[in-house]
């Protein structure tokens, strides 16, 4: 599979400004001279304020050393529609150590994809990948911000045929209560911004998706694992626990941080089923085929008198072994 990465405006620099045989400024020296020259345009220039604010989140990114998470097209769906509705958003964090990170995907989804319009011709605008990064704290509108995705969205005019354009979107999630769950501070930003309901739909489900990764990486949960060097996979996945710590570590010094949420050895091949919701009305009724629970982040108390709260990632389990499958 081939997952698509973020592509930064010091890219676009070095591919589209720098001539043949000449050596490109480094990412700090260019960022500080786009940035002067930003700042010289007049405020209302097109898109002037969106470069700005997308060059200092890239800036962020760089710093970190440039961590992704790829996620597994069988994943994205389940993914998306993770229930957030019983999780404070207070509790909502980037993957740790990092304060930015991308989410790069390597197939559209249609939970994923925008049905525009460019120019006279109907278009459907796939999420490609995201930059994640903890939000500053601040109070805005009478909010608080917990994270901010800069989404970026590829132009597909028609099949097979792939325009280079692309649209960017700033969404900030924000909250106003401590107890405010997560499913109403994904919705805070679009209602205010009064985004239209398709948009709405996919912007959520692009947040939902960004938000339970990270509660699944700072879960350690054993559905993310390393994304370690071509020639180390092998040695990587015949292992033990001790030596793909250290396959992990030596692919880091070599610059690949990233990770992998499910892949194709994982349990998720191995299920006959589907990831479902239980089914059920909740009152003792007897089952009458297996299923698989969805998996679920939750808030634990834990600590001394157990005052302290983590967010901890359920897994699927398996509902009723004795039971077969029922039929599609």
């Amino acid at each position: 599979m081939k997952f698509t990465n973020w592509k930064t405006q010091y890219d676009q620099y070095k591919k589209m400004n720098v001539p043949p045989g000449e050596k490109p400024m480094g990412v700090e020296e260019w960022t500080a001279s786009r940035y002067r020259q930003l700042k010289s345009y007049p405020q209302k220039e097109s898109n002037r304020d969106i470069c700005i604010f997308r060059l200092g989140i890239e800036s962020q990114w760089y710093a970190q050393g440039q961590p992704y998470y790829k996620v597994h097209p069988k994943l994205v769906k389940q993914l998306c529609k993770t229930n957030l509705s019983k999780v404070p958003a207070r509790f909502i964090e980037t993957p740790k150590p990092y304060s930015a990170v991308a989410i790069r995907l390597a197939e559209d989804d249609p939970l994923l994809t925008l049905e525009t319009q460019i120019g006279p011709l109907p278009a459907n605008v796939a999420m490609k990948s995201m930059l994640m990064i903890r939000g500053s704290d601040r109070t805005q509108h009478d909010f608080r911000e917990s994270v901010i995705c800069l989404i970026n969205f590829d132009y597909y005019r028609d099949e097979g045929t792939h325009n280079e354009q692309q649209i960017f979107n700033f969404t900030p999630i924000w909250y106003k209560d401590e107890d405010e769950s997560v499913e109403t501070a994904l919705d805070n930003f679009l209602i205010h911004t009064k985004t239209d309901s398709n948009k709405v739909r996919v912007f959520h489900h692009c947040l939902a998706l960004a938000v339970t990764i990270g509660f699944l990486a700072n879960s350690s949960d054993a559905l993310i694992e390393p994304d370690v060097l071509n020639k180390l996979k092998r040695k990587y996945q015949e292992g033990d626990g001790k030596r793909r710590k250290e396959l992990a570590a030596k692919s880091q010094r070599r610059g690949k941080i990233g990770y992998n949420v499910g892949n194709d050895l994982m349990f998720l091949g191995n299920f006959p089923g589907r990831l479902s919701k239980p089914k059920g009305d909740g009152e003792g009724r007897e089952l009458s085929y297996r299923h698989i629970r969805s998996g679920h982040p939750h808030a634990v108390r834990y600590g001394p008198k157990k005052e302290k709260v983590k967010i901890v990632w359920f897994r699927p389990t398996e509902v009723r072994p004795d039971l077969p499958f029922k039929p599609d």
